[in-house]
């Protein structure tokens, strides 16, 4: 019913229309949508989630909520849809072509073993004919009132063929393949490696199916349960974290998280890794000797494989050195030193490599330097010397064009004392004509006036005022 409701989503009441399918009006089921969508509702400009519920045209709730509760979970995407797809859709029909073959062969033996017979009414004995026994005999009236019904041979060749081709075609739709499931006997004539590549390659499409999944869904579901404990949960709790108990309070998570799924890649890659893992032991225990390993290195590798190895805390077979008490027993003094000294000259031997090493490609680095370097200077001296030039040429230009400046600035200032100094004596030859004309004036006895004496005294200071 749901398969049906999500293929025809365009119609909401196309899979419930059939007549006399209810008895009883008051029990018929009806197919109610929860939905979840992102609107303005109440016109304040921001969206919001809300939760509509409905069935048909027909709404019972539309209320504010904080999101969706509940995440999108698939298997294989499909562009522009919601709903995708998972490996059994993809091996339905295969499987339906399967179905029928195996039927038409199962018939055609069926029919090869007990075929059917016609016979001439009223000239046979039926109830003979009917009994399939061994050496039996059927009574007839006459000759060929019996006879087997000429009926087609089945191809079994051909069908055994089309369902191989149906199941490698199964497999390539799917992901799952012989190699994977342990039921492909052509893997015991290959070697180890081989069919390692064989099986990683057709687990690809689960490996990817798997990653989708992890990635969307889950990494969805976990972060809506962060949210909700950070929401609602008001207390401290203990959790185990590592093999240790630890106290974890989520009032005071203040930040938001970015969540990760680590996902398994099947039973060949995790053999892998455990062959990585001893491999890394092996060099561990060489690098414990020359000192470029300690126990804590050690401790995390082992924990490593026996995570690898599927054992959840590889705490219950390895100690970690941090825990441990510092050793008590006392070795031979002797021996102590002869490793040591061992220990020194291989150091003192690897250093040598080393350094050795490293000269020539200090070197080399060295030489790469110098030209790089050199090309540099090069590069810098050439544009200094174009930018020196030019700036050279700029300030020529720029002292002209001063100087022209000043020849104008000071043709205009040479300009303008002569026109004051030219009205400056017109001024002077002005004032001393009429201080000639009052002086005769007064000297013939026609100004008398005190006032006049006092603005002529006003005049000559005007004058000298000017002057300076």
């Amino acid at each position: 019913m749901e398969r049906v409701e999500r293929e025809n989503y365009d119609n909401d009441e196309s899979y419930f229309n059939e007549e006399g399918s209810y008895i009883d009006e008051s029990q018929r089921l009806v197919w109610l949508i929860e939905a979840y969508m992102q609107v303005d509702f109440d016109g304040d400009g921001v969206a919001e989630w809300r939760k509509v519920c409905k069935s048909g045209t027909h709404i019972f709730t539309n209320e504010e909520c904080d999101e969706p509760p509940f995440v999108a979970l698939g298997s294989i995407p499909l562009p522009h849809l919601f709903f995708g797809m998972c490996p059994a859709d993809l091996a339905i029909e295969p499987q339906r072509v399967n179905t029928s073959l195996i039927r038409a062969q199962l018939d055609n033996v069926y029919l090869q073993v007990n075929g059917r017979y016609f016979a001439v009414e009223n000239q046979v004995n039926l109830d003979d004919l009917l009994r399939s026994t061994p050496g039996g005999i059927v009574r007839t009236k006459s000759p060929g009132a019996v006879g087997r019904l000429d009926q087609g041979i089945g191809d079994t060749n051909s069908a055994m063929q089309l369902m191989q081709w149906f199941e490698g075609f199964t497999e390539e739709s799917t992901g799952w393949t012989r190699q994977s499931q342990g039921g492909n006997g052509l893997q015991l004539q290959q070697t180890a490696t081989a069919a390692n590549i064989i099986t990683n390659r057709a687990d690809s499409r689960v490996e990817a199916i798997s990653r989708y999944m992890a990635e969307t869904g889950f990494t969805d579901l976990g972060n809506m349960i962060l949210k909700l404990v950070m929401n609602y949960q008001n207390k401290p709790e203990m959790i185990k974290v590592s093999g240790q108990w630890v106290n974890v309070d989520p009032r005071e998570w203040t930040n938001q998280f970015s969540l990760h799924v680590n996902v398994g890649l099947g039973t060949g890659n995790k053999d892998q890794l455990v062959a990585h893992l001893l491999a890394l032991s092996q060099a561990q225990a060489q690098g414990l000797a020359i000192g470029v390993a300690n126990p804590e290195n050690v401790y995390n590798a082992n924990i490593k494989l026996a995570n690898a190895l599927g054992f959840k805390n590889g705490d219950e077979f390895f100690n970690d050195p941090k825990n441990n008490p510092p050793p008590q027993q006392q070795q031979d003094p002797a021996l102590v030193k002869a490793q040591m000294d061992e220990q020194a000259h291989q150091r003192e031997m690897a250093y040598k490599a080393q350094q050795a090493q490293a000269d020539r490609e200090n070197a080399l680095q060295i030489k790469q330097i110098e030209a790089q370097v050199q090309m540099e200077v090069d590069r810098n001296r050439q544009q200094l010397e174009a930018e020196q030039q030019r700036l050279k040429a700029e300030n020529e230009l720029r002292i002209e064009v001063v100087r022209e400046q000043n020849r104008q600035q000071m043709a205009l200032e040479r300009e303008q004392t002569a026109r004051e100094q030219l009205a400056l004596d017109r001024y002077k030859a002005d004032l001393e004509a009429q201080t000639k004309i009052v002086t005769a004036q007064i000297s013939a006895g026609q100004i008398n006036d005190p006032s006049l004496a006092a603005a002529e005294d006003a005049a000559n200071m005007g004058v000298n005022n000017e002057l300076g």
